[in-house]
């Protein structure tokens, strides 16, 4: 087991990480996201938004595309 000091340092080099794959993404990929994340389903976060859920998915595949 590590260190307390190296696991710090460890997660805060991953939030960083996280924050800068975050910044790629677009204010409306950042709510797909979200939405999806919290059990969403496609068309549940087409309905939300207000666009349709085929737009919905092609949003989910930009962000896997950036986020690799």
């Amino acid at each position: 087991m590590s260190d307390p000091e190296t696991l710090i340092i460890e997660r805060e080099s991953r939030v960083e990480a996280v924050r800068v794959l975050w910044g790629k993404l677009t204010p409306r990929q950042v709510e797909c996201l979200c939405l999806r994340v919290m059990g969403f389903t496609q068309k549940e976060i087409g309905q939300v938004l207000g666009i349709e859920h085929h737009t919905v998915s092609k949003h989910l595949a930009k962000i896997l595309e950036k986020l690799g």
